[in-house]
């Protein structure tokens, strides 16, 4: 369920009288969703009990995810194990993911082979991720390589910011164009820094409007520190402001620096 109108309570009235005319488990889940979106957790929970009363799967993992942004960790897991355990592959890679964050690389690993085997193709960008956190590289490049193999361009990127961390950079260029075929947007940051690091400034520009203009916002401090590096002190200033104001990054030094250079203080 997409929310695309701001006035929640309004969405949540309507839900509420849809119940009037019987029992809706994705009614229910909706209202689950809706009353969590507003930090109203206790309702949320009672919305996803009742969908799942009446069979609802998604109201199941839904539940669990609440649960997990809550940091209520153990009852996350009774919700995605319930998932795991009907070969639900939301709830195993959920899962996977909850045991990643806890460190138990073992038993992610075992969720997302699983995922695997049930025909999940981006499990293999998991295990990429997974084996990265391990220090396997040699092993994460398999995984990544298997991605790449399936078309999936969170792979291509991982792939070639570890081409860019061996200085491949030929090979890094060429695998985050592939990414970026897909519109993967932090390639296209990802790019643009490679060209900046290797004094290709004018495409390093190119990269980070691509990115900006496509959503991603972690371009505009790079933007910034390009414009800074080539001495455009003005554009560089707008773009640091960009970022403290649109990002929230602290740039009070990087703007006093500025200022410095252009001999407005001392």
């Amino acid at each position: 369920m997409e929310i695309l109108n701001s006035n929640i309570n309004e969405i949540i009235e309507k839900k509420i009288k849809e119940l009037e005319n019987g029992k809706n488990v994705e009614v229910m889940n909706d209202l689950g969703v809706l009353f969590t979106s507003i930090g109203k957790y206790s309702q949320g929970q009672s919305w996803y009990f009742k969908a799942i009363e009446n069979g609802s799967v998604e109201a199941m993992l839904n539940l669990g995810i609440m649960y997990h942004k809550l940091g209520k960790e153990d009852m996350a897991e009774k919700c995605y194990l319930e998932m795991s355990n009907i070969n639900n592959i939301d709830g195993i890679n959920k899962l996977g993911e909850l045991y990643k964050e806890q460190k138990k690389y073992d038993k992610a690993e075992k969720m997302y082979l699983k995922a695997l085997e049930l025909g999940d193709k981006y499990s293999y960008y998991n295990l990429g991720v997974l084996n990265e956190l391990r220090f396997d590289i040699e092993k994460a490049k398999k995984y990544y390589l298997e991605g790449i193999k399936n078309h999936d361009e969170y792979s291509m990127n991982n792939m070639a910011v570890l081409y860019f961390k061996d200085k491949k950079y030929d090979q890094a260029e060429r695998m985050y164009q592939k990414a970026i075929e897909k519109n993967h947007t932090g390639a296209m940051n990802n790019l643009g820094y490679l060209y900046f690091i290797t004094g290709n400034f004018e495409m390093a520009e190119v990269m980070y409007y691509q990115a900006i203009d496509n959503g991603y916002n972690g371009a505009i401090y790079n933007m910034a520190e390009l414009y800074e590096t080539l001495e455009r002190f003005d554009e560089a200033k707008h773009w640091y402001e960009r970022a403290r104001n649109e990002v929230g990054m602290i740039v009070d030094d990087k703007l006093r620096h500025i200022d410095v250079k252009k001999g407005l203080v001392y």
